[in-house]
C-alpha cells in the first residue's frame, strides 16, 4: 500500500452563530492537524506492515538445509513505478466535543474523503532516498447522521441544529520526503479551502507550509518507536462575518511547533497496532480572538490515540481508533474532547 494514498481524515466542523465564530476557525485548524497525524500514522504504520512482509525467507526444503547454505532469499523484478493513485476513505466516529468548546455536545460524525494525485520518484538523493507527491483531496463532514441531525441542539447555542455543522474542505497539496535508514524529512506546502454546507459559502481558507523530521527506532522485525517533529505557518483568510461580528482578515495567522511519538507492533503480515502521543504548541501572531484581538493567544494541544488497522491486501485497509485531546489556550475556550470510532479505505495505483 503507498504510504501517500493514506493521507486522509480529520476531526472538525464550521460553526454558526456569534457564540461559534470563535471556534470555527478552531475546528479549521482541528482538521488539518488530525490529517496531519493520521498521514504519520498511515505511513510509518504501513511502512512497517511493508516491511515485516518484506523479510520473509525461503523455507528450507530439507531439515539444517539454513545451517548448510545460510538463509535463502527471494530474488523478484522489481515492480513498475506506479506514478498515479486514487482513494475513497469511509469513516465514522463518536466525539464528545462537536463544537471543540467547554460545553461539549456529543455526536456522531461521517466523513468521506477522494483523493487522487501524482508520484514521483524514489530517487537518490543526500545518501538517501527522495519521493515527491501531489494532488487533491476533496472531504465532506456530515454531523448526527445516527443521532439525529435536526433532533439534537448544539450545547451553547439553542436552537442550532447539529446538521448546520456540516463543511466541506477542497485541499491541494504537494510534498517532499527524505529517508534514509531510520531517518526521515519532508517539506510540504497545501492550501485548504472550508464551505459551510447549508449555502456552500466560503467560511475559512489556508496556505501552510510546513516541514517535518525525526527518525524511525526498529526494535524488531515487528517494533517500531518513531519520532516525528514539525512545524508550520498557517496564512489564513476568515472572509465573512458571523452574526454580525467581524472575522474578516488573518486574524488566526499562527505558526505551529508540534512533537509525535508513536509504538507500532505488527502481528502476523496484515494487523498493527499503533499507540501515539502528540504535543502541540500554536502562537497566533495576528490576535487569535475575536474578543480581544489585541491580547494575542497561545495555545497547547495534548493527543493520545491509539490505532487498529487490518490490511487485507494493499488495496484495502480497516481500521478502529480511539483519541483523546485536551487544549489549554490563555484566550480562547480550554476543552476536552474524546473519540472512537471505525473506517475502510480503498486504494488504487497505476
Amino acid at each position: 500500500m503507498t504510504p501517500r494514498l493514506l493521507s486522509v481524515l480529520a476531526l472538525a466542523s464550521f460553526a454558526c452563530g456569534a457564540l461559534h465564530a470563535q471556534s470555527a476557525a478552531d475546528r479549521a485548524a482541528s482538521a488539518s492537524d488530525a490529517d496531519f497525524r493520521r498521514r504519520l500514522e498511515a505511513e510509518r504504520g504501513a511502512s512497517a506492515v511493508e516491511a515485516v512482509g518484506s523479510t520473509a525467507r525461503v523455507p528450507s526444503l530439507y531439515e539444517g538445509e539454513l545451517e548448510d547454505v545460510g538463509p535463502q532469499m527471494l530474488l523478484m523484478e522489481r515492480p513498475p513505478h506506479d506514478w498515479f493513485f486514487a482513494a475513497a476513505d469511509l469513516q465514522n466516529y463518536y466525539t464528545s466535543n462537536a463544537a471543540l468548546d467547554e460545553t461539549a455536545t456529543w455526536s456522531d460524525v461521517s466523513v468521506f474523503t477522494a483523493e487522487a494525485g501524482v508520484n514521483a520518484g524514489p530517487f537518490s538523493f543526500a545518501d538517501g532516498k527522495l519521493a515527491v507527491s501531489g494532488g487533491y483531496r476533496y472531504q465532506t463532514f456530515k454531523y448526527g447522521w445516527l443521532s439525529g441531525r435536526t433532533n439534537h441542539d448544539i450545547a451553547n447555542s439553542a436552537g442550532v441544529k447539529l446538521d448546520r455543522l456540516d463543511f466541506d474542505t477542497h485541499t491541494g497539496h504537494l510534498e517532499a520526503e527524505w529517508t534514509h535508514g531510520g531517518w526521515f524529512a519532508g517539506v510540504s506546502a497545501r492550501y485548504s479551502a472550508y464551505f459551510a454546507f447549508a449555502d456552500y459559502s466560503s467560511t475559512y481558507s489556508e496556505w501552510v507550509p510546513a516541514l517535518h523530521g525525526g527518525y524511525r527506532f526498529t526494535l524488531s522485525e515487528r517494533d517500531f518507536i518513531s519520532a516525528d517533529f514539525d512545524a508550520d505557518y498557517r496564512f489564513t483568510s476568515t472572509p465573512r462575518s458571523v452574526a454580525g461580528l467581524s472575522v474578516e482578515g488573518d486574524r488566526y495567522d499562527r505558526y505551529d511547533l508540534g512533537a509525535t511519538f508513536a509504538y507500532t507492533h505488527v502481528f502476523g503480515t496484515s494487523f498493527l497496532l499503533r499507540p501515539a502521543y502528540r504535543f502541540q504548541y500554536s502562537d497566533f501572531t495576528e490576535g487569535g480572538s475575536i474578543i480581544r484581538p489585541s491580547n494575542g493567544r497561545d495555545d497547547f494541544l495534548h493527543t493520545l490515540s491509539l490505532t487498529a488497522a487490518y490490511f487485507f491486501n494493499r488495496n484495502l485497509s480497516a481500521r478502529v481508533f480511539g483519541s483523546c485531546e485536551f487544549r489549554e489556550s490563555d484566550e480562547a475556550s480550554d476543552y476536552a474532547n474524546y473519540n472512537a470510532g471505525a473506517g475502510a479505505l480503498v486504494s488504487l495505483t497505476f
